[in-house]
C-alpha cells in the first residue's frame, strides 16, 4: 500500500503469506518495520504514517483490513488488547 495516513483506527489480519508493515509518526520520520505471518494481526491508529508490502517475491499475500466506523469502538478494543499498537 502507498505510504500515507488518515483518520481513525485500522485492524489488519494476514490471511495468507507474509507481509512487512512500516509505521512512522511523520512522513519523513524514522520508520519501524514489523513482519507479520499468516494468522497474525495488527491494530493501530491510522494517523500514523503506514504502509504494507508483500515480504515474498514468489508467494502471494492476502490481507483483511477493517476500519471501524467509530473510533470509540477501536479504542475499547485496543484497551482490551494491550499488545496492539
Amino acid at each position: 500500500t502507498p505510504w500515507g495516513r488518515h483518520d481513525g483506527h485500522e485492524f489488519v489480519f494476514v490471511a495468507r503469506g507474509q507481509v512487512f508493515c512500516e509505521f512512522a509518526t511523520s512522513k519523513d520520520g524514522e520508520r519501524k518495520r514489523y513482519s507479520l505471518e499468516r494468522g497474525m494481526a495488527i491494530a493501530f491508529h491510522s494517523a500514523l504514517f503506514h504502509s504494507f508490502c508483500n515480504a515474498s517475491d514468489s508467494e502471494e499475500a492476502e490481507l483483511v483490513a477493517a476500519k471501524p466506523s467509530h473510533s470509540d469502538t477501536a479504542a475499547k478494543w485496543r484497551q482490551s488488547h494491550p499488545g496492539a499498537i
